[in-house]
């Protein structure tokens, strides 16, 4: 069970185009539309999940746990994002926070729901 589960993770990881660390140069491409709308530097965005026209950008605000912002389009367009989730999740919560995400966040891809859900209650302990 766990090979199958490492091997779903990844297929999913992939498909939803996760990129936990960002390069410098997606960094620059993405932050100046964040700086306008959350208090965030240049170096305080820390990952980015992407699907599907989707994206979740995980940022640093030095104020509070470091939040994950919900873009339903690129965030650099946008005038704001579609929510938001901080703080920690336990690894058995992860079917909750799929079911939190898709409520919170009509529309977005089941892909990059599933990929946030594994990442936030088993990926940043692995």
């Amino acid at each position: 069970m766990g090979k199958l589960l490492t091997v779903t993770m990844m297929y999913l990881a992939a498909q939803a185009s996760f990129a936990p660390v960002l390069e410098k140069h997606m960094r620059a491409e993405f932050d100046p539309g964040l700086t306008t709308r959350i208090v965030v530097g240049r170096d305080d965005v820390r990952g980015l999940f992407r699907a599907r026209g989707w994206y979740i950008v995980y940022a640093n605000n030095h104020a509070t746990d470091d939040p994950y912002l919900f873009y339903s389009t690129d965030p650099t367009k946008a005038s704001r994002y579609v929510g938001a989730w901080a703080g920690g999740a336990a690894a058995d919560e992860g079917a909750e926070i799929q079911a939190w995400v898709t409520q919170e966040m009509p529309g977005i891809p089941k892909v990059l729901a599933e990929c946030f859900a594994w990442y936030v209650t088993r990926g940043l302990n692995e």
